[in-house]
């Protein structure tokens, strides 16, 4: 009888056996219970989401019933307000008479204004006021589009300059660009030789 066939080596592969066997359901139980935990967390977490889209979807659709209902209550109030402004306008027609067209030397004073001629800008030197000398373009006698302002006494640069800024004589604003008598943007070219860009706008 050789060494393999003794009952204690055969013992030791049967147990030897059993080990391996055991090892192996383990092991499964182990990968088994790794998988059923995989699972529960992505159906907790499909469950949440789903969830919280379902609320997002009610939130949505209650804001927009609210809305709707807001509008239509609101449309109601606009009709009444129209239909009054309406009535009121008809009342105010109904009370002012029309006024006696002016006449001008045979013309009505649309057809006067229309035909009268309009000063057209020119370019010269003016006065303004007391205080500067204005040359450029000249439009009603005021400084109306590009020229440069000299200050000959201290004055506010612009009446609508909201950080109101003042000129001392001998300052000019070069490159200036004026609207109807107001500064619209220039270059202020102050006695120490700095410069100053102003953007009023108009």
């Amino acid at each position: 009888m050789g060494q393999f066939d003794t009952p204690p080596y055969q013992d030791m592969v049967r147990r030897t056996a059993q080990m391996k066997e055991e090892q192996r359901k383990l092991r499964m139980w182990f990968v088994g219970g790794i998988s059923v935990v995989v699972v529960l967390v992505l159906a907790v977490s499909g469950y949440i989401y789903i969830s919280g889209q379902r609320k997002n979807d009610a939130e949505e659709k209650m804001v927009l019933l609210k809305s709707i209902t807001s509008a239509q209550s609101i449309v109601p109030l606009q009709e009444e307000n129209t239909s009054e402004v309406k009535a009121n306008t008809s009342e105010v027609k109904t009370k002012v008479s029309p006024l006696p067209e002016k006449v001008v030397e045979g013309k009505s004073a649309e057809t006067a204004a229309a035909t009268a001629p309009a000063e057209k800008s020119s370019r010269r030197t003016i006065r303004v006021g007391d205080y500067a000398e204005w040359t450029g373009e000249v439009k009603n006698s005021k400084p109306h589009g590009d020229g440069t302002m000299r200050f000959t006494a201290a004055h506010r640069i612009d009446s609508r300059d909201e950080k109101g800024r003042e000129a001392q004589p001998g300052e000019y604003i070069e490159y200036a660009h004026y609207v109807d008598g107001h500064l619209d943007y220039g270059t202020w070219v102050k006695q120490d030789g700095s410069k100053e860009h102003i953007d009023i706008g108009y």
